[in-house]
């Protein structure tokens, strides 16, 4: 029993000799110092790794949602493109209905210009041309009792020189405008150019001749 004791204290004696000795060597505190900045590195690495996954998770996470709202994008552009493709429908049909409404524009001012112009009519041939157009209307309502057939075809001829006698509002100072000044006002009056008055006047001279001719020849 003794013995085991004196043979553990020994060992006991050399353990702590030897581990006296490591403590002592100075290629052990070498690596031990080496081994403790190893294990202060990996602890600062292992900290960078989480900071850095934390990093990737957020830029995951910011990549996931610029995709979401590229796709939402996507989707807003496709319906913006289709709205313009209809507004561009749209407005090609208003155009060419604003030609169209334009075309109908002019043809209705060339017609009512046209019909502007056609209103003033020629007075009948056998209205004496220096007399008052009044004296002559009033001339033939006296004679409607002696000769009806005569006052039927005076007053259809008439009934345009009448209208426009209604809608003029010039007279003369002796006493009534005459059948040529109407006329005359009345073609002014229709927009007519100072040819196509001219003409016009030529015209009703020409009528007025051939009337005349016309009377000398049943005499």
């Amino acid at each position: 029993m003794v013995k085991i004791e004196k043979e553990l204290q020994m060992l006991k004696s050399k353990a702590a000799e030897q581990d006296k000795a490591l403590h002592s060597d100075s290629h052990i505190i070498a690596l031990n110092k080496q081994l403790d900045w190893f294990k202060q590195e990996f602890e600062n690495q292992m900290s960078i790794k989480e900071k850095n996954e934390e990093e990737i998770n957020c830029l995951r996470r910011d990549i996931r949602a610029m995709r979401e709202e590229t796709s939402q994008t996507e989707v807003e552009v496709k319906a913006a493109r289709r709205q313009n493709k209809l507004l561009a429908a749209n407005l090609l049909k208003q155009e060419q209905n604003r030609g169209e409404l334009e075309e109908i524009s002019v043809m209705m001012d060339f017609e009512r210009s046209k019909i502007i112009k056609e209103s003033a009519q020629m007075p009948a041939p056998y209205l004496s041309p220096f007399l008052p157009l009044e004296q002559q209307l009033e001339a033939a309502t006296e004679s409607k009792a002696q000769n009806s057939l005569f006052d039927s075809k005076l007053n259809n001829d008439l009934l345009p020189v009448r209208e426009s006698q209604e809608h003029s509002q010039q007279q003369s100072v002796d006493g009534g405008v005459t059948v040529l000044q109407q006329y005359v006002i009345d073609l002014i009056a229709s927009g007519k150019t100072q040819d196509e008055v001219i003409q016009e006047i030529g015209a009703y001279y020409y009528s007025l001749t051939s009337q005349a001719d016309q009377e000398i020849l049943q005499l």
